[in-house]
């Protein structure tokens, strides 16, 4: 090889380089909105580090049986397409009756369109109007109050429970996630969900901790909803 193209070689090298490092950040850390977990066995040392993983899989893994949707798409909307909790949810519950396309919804609220404005569409409104947390929707409440009005739902007809057992945990100030990882050992395990909580709130014991207790990691909870929807009556 000539010095020549020797030189032009190197000058080349060092402009790909230089290319990669002024790429933005978000491309050279294409995880960085990643909502990994390190920590997905309980550790009796570190209670709580596991805490974060076992209630993700079990809102992820509650969703995609309700709305049969794979697992691994919810967690990859999330991760990799940024939607938000509140936005999957109310996602999934507007396509499923509606029968709208899921992925147009939410690239409509990603060009900046509210709920409101999506849900008077008239291929969605129909729907809407038959539904009482949607029309509220329209009419004024919170995308997060919609959110929690919808899981409300869900459990209630998942878990077969009331309303009075799931204002009393919201009033406990307890969130979705936590609601529905209580209601999910409750269900596997037969112990009133009122203790559980007393566990969480009362001992401070974590999440993880009332599981392991009760036998179960925190990778298991994706085979017990499972379980759950097919032990079901209508199942």
């Amino acid at each position: 090889m000539s010095l020549f193209s020797q030189f032009q070689t190197g000058f080349l090298l060092v402009l790909f380089l230089l290319g990669i490092l002024s790429q933005p950040a978000m491309a050279a850390n294409p995880t960085k909105n990643c909502h990994c977990f390190n920590n997905r066995v309980y550790n009796p040392s570190k209670k709580f580090s596991s805490d974060g993983y076992i209630l993700t899989t079990t809102t992820n893994s509650f969703l995609s049986t309700t709305f049969n949707i794979h697992k691994r798409n919810i967690v990859m909307m999330k991760m990799q397409g940024g939607v938000l909790a509140d936005d999957l949810l109310l996602g999934l519950y507007t396509a499923s009756l509606a029968a709208e396309d899921l992925n147009v919804l939410l690239d409509q609220r990603s060009r900046g369109r509210d709920w409101k404005t999506i849900l008077i569409q008239p291929k969605i409104a129909a729907a809407v109007k038959h539904d009482t947390i949607l029309s509220q929707i329209v009419t004024g409440i919170s995308i997060e109050e919609g959110a929690k009005r919808v899981t409300d739902r869900l459990l209630s007809n998942f878990f077969s429970t009331d309303q009075k057992t799931l204002t009393h945990l919201r009033q406990s100030n307890l969130n979705s996630k936590e609601i529905t990882l209580l209601f999910t050992l409750s269900a596997k395990s037969s112990i009133d969900v009122k203790q559980l909580v007393d566990l969480i709130l009362k001992q401070g014991l974590s999440y993880s901790e009332v599981a392991y207790n009760l036998g179960f990691q925190p990778g298991d909870m994706k085979t017990i909803i499972y379980e759950l929807t097919t032990s079901r009556p209508n199942s």
